[in-house]
Order: structure tokens, then sequence, then C-alpha cells
């Protein structure tokens, strides 16, 4: 199929953003409960997200020409996967704050990276005439479940801990982008 790397992705993100936005249930759990800091880190750790964000889309928007953007937009989602989980690590409480606030540093670069790319692929490669069916699914697809995701994210960090969300979330992440990179259109993509 000519476009399964854009029904694969969407896919993806549909139940890979669940898992990431368990950051943002979890979190001021895990900073208060677990390492007994204040509000501030969870203000800073988002500002952190947010910055890495900036970056990669300006190093990325930079860019003139990319090659293997599939490779590079899900490379990018493995690291935001990846430092998702780091943040669940059992970090000692001195150290967790520049643990937080980096690991959300590349949270944000890796999200900021895949969503240029993202973009740019699709305004690239979707006919013109179905650009706004393929947008609106896009949306649809990426957000459909985060109801659902949020709710049993909440339930999950009050039953197992806020640490456990994180290694399970950006586990699940990690793996689901991973078997992405299994898909041939995903990796053929330029």
């Amino acid at each position: 199929m000519a476009s399964s790397w854009l029904w694969i992705s969407i896919a993806i993100a549909a139940l890979g953003n669940i898992s990431i936005d368990a950051m943002d249930i979890s979190l001021p759990k895990l900073v208060q409960d677990t390492y007994h800091a204040g509000v501030w880190l969870v203000g800073t750790a988002g500002t952190a997200n947010a910055l890495g964000a900036i970056v990669g889309s300006i190093i990325i928007g930079q860019r003139r020409q990319l090659r293997r953007r599939g490779i590079l937009a899900y490379l990018s989602l493995l690291l935001t996967g990846g430092s998702t989980m780091a943040i669940g690590f059992p970090w000692p409480t001195v150290w967790f704050p520049w643990a937080a606030c980096g690991c959300s540093v590349f949270i944000g670069l890796g999200l900021g990276t895949f969503g240029v790319i993202w973009v740019t692929v699709l305004q690239e490669l979707v006919p013109e005439e179905k650009q706004g069916r393929v947008f609106s699914i896009d949306a649809l697809g990426s957000s459909c479940l985060l109801p659902i995701g949020l709710s049993l994210a909440g339930l999950a960090t009050d039953r197992f801990g806020p640490s456990w969300m994180f290694l399970v979330g950006g586990g699940v992440l990690f793996l689901l982008t991973a078997s992405g990179l299994l898909v041939r259109g995903v990796r053929q993509l330029d």
C-alpha cells in the first residue's frame, strides 16, 4: 500500500498519545509523593519540555532537504519514549529535578522534531484536494483515545504509582514506534 506510512503513523499516534499524556497526569504525583518537591518542579519540567520542542522545531525547520524523513521522525519518537521511561527510574532525590527537566527537554525535542517532519510530509505527499480530509483524520486519530487514556492513567497512577506509569507509558510508545519502523513504507519515506 503506497500510503502505509500514513495509516500506521495515525494508528501509532492514537495509541502512543495515551502513553505520553500519562506524564501530565502522573508528574505532579511523582514530584510530590515520591520526591517531595514542590509544584515549581512540575512547571520547570513543563518549561523544559516546551524549550525542547522549540529547539527541535527550529533545527528541523531550518533544514532545506531532509533525507530518510520516516526514519528520522520515528527515531525522534523513540527518543520521546525512552526519555519518558527515564523519568520513571528511581532517581536519588537530589538528582531528580535535573533528571526530570533533562528528560523533559528530550521529550519535547523528539515531539517537536516529529511534528515538523509529519506536517511537512503530509503537505508534500498528500494531494491538495485530499489534505482537508487527511488532516481531519489525523487530528481525530491522534486524539480519539485521549479521554479513555487520561482516565486510565489517573486510575493506574493511583493504583500502581507514578513511576510505574512513566516506565510503562514510555515503554509502550517506544515499542509502538519500533514496530512502526518495521513497516517498509515508513522506512522508505524520504
